[in-house]
């Protein structure tokens, strides 16, 4: 039994884990457009989890030099931790660790080498980091309990979860429906091709 809750408990934190780092990557502008999100471990990769981004990787901050981007990239590998300190009084130490790691490389592209520099700024986007999961937390709840449900969400269903949070289920349903729809004539619009000109 007690195996058995210690088992779910840590499945609830990667749950707010990873609706940390798929809600900061669906709301912050600078990041690429996430693809999906999964709390189903990988264990090739080590992860009790993973966010996805389309075209991955998704930013190369060798040739793109653009602090916004190295900003919410950061904020994004931060806010992982952070919820999941929120939920749980602490982080998992990998999974914490690795994404420090990588938010560690991508400052050292602002600061270069220097490790009071790249610690001063780390502690800065921590801060934004700490900002952003206060003021999504409903959010960031609402993403969790549906990968507790499901286990993997897509993109569009992170944002319609998101939607639930912020507006109701009623007016998330309506966006939902609204969205399908114009995907719909898109496709068909593409299907068809382009319309004859008439000239008069």
């Amino acid at each position: 039994m007690a195996r058995r809750d210690a088992g779910r408990r840590r499945l609830e934190q990667t749950a707010y884990h990873e609706a940390g780092h798929a809600v900061a990557q669906a709301l912050l502008p600078h990041v690429a457009k996430l693809r999906k999100v999964s709390i189903v471990p990988d264990e090739k990769a080590g992860n009790l989890g993973s966010a996805h981004s389309h075209g991955e990787p998704s930013f190369r901050p060798d040739v793109e030099a653009d602090l916004r981007k190295v900003v919410d990239e950061i904020v994004v590998l931060l806010a992982g931790s952070v919820a999941e300190k929120r939920f749980a009084g602490r982080a998992n130490h990998i999974g914490a660790r690795s994404d420090y790691n990588a938010a560690i490389d991508l400052a050292s592209y602002v600061t270069g080498s220097d490790s009071e520099e790249i610690n001063e700024l780390l502690r800065w986007l921590r801060k934004r980091a700490e900002g952003f999961v206060a003021r999504h937390w409903k959010s960031i709840c609402t993403v969790a309990g549906a990968l507790l449900d499901k286990h993997t969400l897509s993109g569009r269903e992170v944002h319609y979860w998101i939607d639930v949070a912020t507006l109701g289920r009623e007016k998330a349903d309506r966006h939902a429906t609204m969205f399908a729809e114009m995907r719909a004539r898109f496709r068909a619009a593409r299907r068809e091709g382009p319309r004859p000109t008439v000239r008069a």
